[in-house]
């Protein structure tokens, strides 16, 4: 195993009573459920600090965040979400029915910051706007949404939220609910207890060694349309050339340096688009596409890899886990997939540097989500699929 850099995060900060005057519980919670409103307020401040300690840890900075407005979004199929924005930047987007929070950032508002319309969510990097004019747009590309992809996106939302729950955390759960009594810190006493005989140390994050290069890289070479597989191998292939000296890239034509920070130029992931085209591949790429364009792309080289791209959602946590634990940045694929491998609706891909495992939450991960200075952004690695590739 290559040499890996293990961060020891924080333990979770004392929980603390989040006051409403930041935003009228009304556009919050129903009127007559204000014990549950407390109870997730707590939870959701509580996650707040994690998160800050966690981007603290990594960076090496002593930065502060405050919520300053919590509201209710939903999926396709009426599910629904709490979206958490904070200042002077950052989000954090929880999952009502399962308690997980299925992203958040630090350092990056959320897409839907500042747009006006209905906002509706897909899980990770799924982000749509029902305008006044009553069409669906995609908020990161602005695309239309058509007849037949909104039915697959009803269809990804039910999916979507029936996989979350089956991987519910009870804890957070039931102490909202009341049917609980134990206290968040007790919970968090409990997990630390639990992982003293674990090897897993509970909090530790491990992320790749030059795990800096994604926290750092504000541009990367973002282009629109829903290319976001191909940013995303873009990323992964300019690591190579800079740390492993790989000639995947070429300097000058594909990023630049300047002041200590690397920046991709958007010639990286057209070519790479182009490169898919000519193999019969789209604009939205499934692990298995990226996969092939890549191999293809490294051919003219003459560079050859061992590649691993896991289609279907099973085991993915693991498998990121155990790339991550050998130095190896890997494509994450926020989608569920039918098994025909026919269903391209919602693969999105970002470049997963980091994780961390608790008892209670299970795995975490912390990746360049593919936009410009969305550097650092946590989510839960249930749903989706896996690439990368190995020297």
């Amino acid at each position: 195993m290559t040499t890996r850099k293990r961060i020891v995060s924080l333990l979770m900060a004392v929980v603390m009573m989040l006051s409403f005057s930041l935003v009228s519980s009304a556009t919050v919670f129903a009127a007559d459920n204000s014990f549950t409103s407390s109870r997730l307020a707590e939870v959701l401040q509580d996650q707040l600090d994690e998160m800050i300690d966690n981007s603290n840890e990594l960076r090496g900075t002593n930065r502060t965040l405050q919520i300053t407005q919590i509201s209710k979004i939903s999926d396709f199929d009426g599910n629904t979400y709490t979206l958490v924005e904070c200042a002077p930047n950052g989000y954090m987007i929880y999952h009502d029915a399962s308690g997980i929070f299925v992203e958040s950032s630090p350092v990056v508002n959320s897409p839907f910051y500042g747009e006006s319309g209905t906002y509706k969510y897909v899980g990770p990097n799924e982000y749509y706007i029902i305008g006044e004019d009553s069409v669906c747009r995609n908020v990161l590309s602005g695309v239309c949404v058509d007849s037949a992809t909104l039915t697959k996106l009803t269809e990804k939302s039910e999916i979507i939220t029936q996989t979350l729950v089956e991987n519910k955390n009870d804890y957070v759960l039931n102490y909202v609910s009341g049917k609980s009594n134990v206290s968040l810190a007790e919970v968090y006493a409990l997990e630390k207890e639990m992982a003293a005989a674990r090897s897993v140390e509970v909090g530790d994050w491990t992320c790749v060694k030059n795990y800096g290069f994604f926290m750092n890289l504000n541009n990367c070479g973002y282009i629109s349309g829903g290319k976001c597989g191909y940013i995303a191998a873009g990323i992964l292939l300019t690591y190579d050339k800079i740390y492993n000296g790989k000639n995947t890239v070429t300097s000058g034509t594909h990023y630049s340096y300047s002041n200590g920070v690397y920046s991709i130029k958007t010639a990286l992931p057209t070519a790479l688009y182009n490169k898919g085209v000519s193999l019969g591949y789209g604009a939205s790429t499934t692990s298995v596409a990226i996969h092939y364009t890549v191999e293809a792309w490294l051919a003219d080289r003459g560079i050859t890899v061992d590649h691993t791209s896991l289609y279907i959602p099973f085991g993915t946590n693991v498998t990121i886990a155990n790339r991550i634990d050998d130095d190896r940045p890997t494509i994450w694929f926020g989608n569920i997939s039918d098994q025909t491998f026919n269903d391209t609706t919602g693969n999105h891909a970002v470049v997963v540097y980091g994780y961390t495992y608790g008892l209670l939450s299970g795995y975490s991960f912390v990746a360049h989500f593919g936009w410009t200075n969305a550097t650092e952004v946590y989510y839960t690695g249930i749903l989706g699929s896996v690439y990368t590739y190995e020297w």
